[in-house]
């Protein structure tokens, strides 16, 4: 009750992948999402991955483990 602000966007976390492709249970979180969201959008979501994981632990580009489209640095915090 005391929010009185407006909500952008809902971004999914967690959402696993093997590969190159979303598992089952990743789509189906998603899409009742979408049903519980109603009118607002459903942000791209950030994908369960070792290789997140460890860019995060090191302070690495994704780029280094092969992904050159995922340049972003991450850090520790």
């Amino acid at each position: 009750m005391a929010f009185t602000g407006r909500v952008l966007g809902i971004v999914p976390f967690r959402d696993r992948w093997v590969g190159n492709t979303q598992t089952l249970e990743g789509r189906q979180n998603i899409e009742a999402m979408r049903e519980f969201a109603l009118d607002i959008p459903i942000l791209p979501s950030i994908r369960e991955s070792e290789k997140f994981k460890s860019a995060i632990r090191q302070g690495k580009l994704l780029s280094t483990w092969g992904n050159p489209t995922c340049n972003i640095r991450w850090q520790n915090y």
